[in-house]
């Protein structure tokens, strides 16, 4: 992300969830969250603790839509292909609507890498 531009606000962000509980995004900007997730996550039993695959699918909706509606901020997922070069990158944030900023931020991340 800072590769393209991008200022990382925040590293497992804690919102506030339903009834007391803490939800925890991946990563935070000033505008949008990111949510990374690979494949393993949903498909290995053993990450699921036994919960069917739909149980764990609807729950992860359930747990963005809270999100999105408490933080009135848009909700980004990635997963391991779109993170395999910075253009993969580039071109999946540009699906959400999102390009890179215009300059880099000061203190400046370093090279970009193509």
């Amino acid at each position: 992300m800072s590769q393209l531009g991008f200022v990382i606000t925040g590293l497992q962000v804690a919102v506030a969830g339903p009834n007391g509980t803490m939800l925890y995004i991946d990563l935070a900007t000033d505008e949008w969250w990111l949510e990374f997730d690979g494949k393993t996550k949903y498909l290995d039993e053993a990450m699921r603790d036994g919960a069917p695959l739909e149980e764990v699918l609807l729950d992860e909706k359930k747990r963005e839509d809270w999100i999105r509606a408490q933080t009135d901020r848009r909700v980004v997922r990635v997963g391991d292909e779109h993170i395999v070069t910075t253009g993969e990158f580039r071109r999946r944030l540009a699906v959400y609507g999102i390009q890179p900023p215009q300059c880099r931020p000061s203190p400046d991340p370093g090279p970009i890498f193509r």
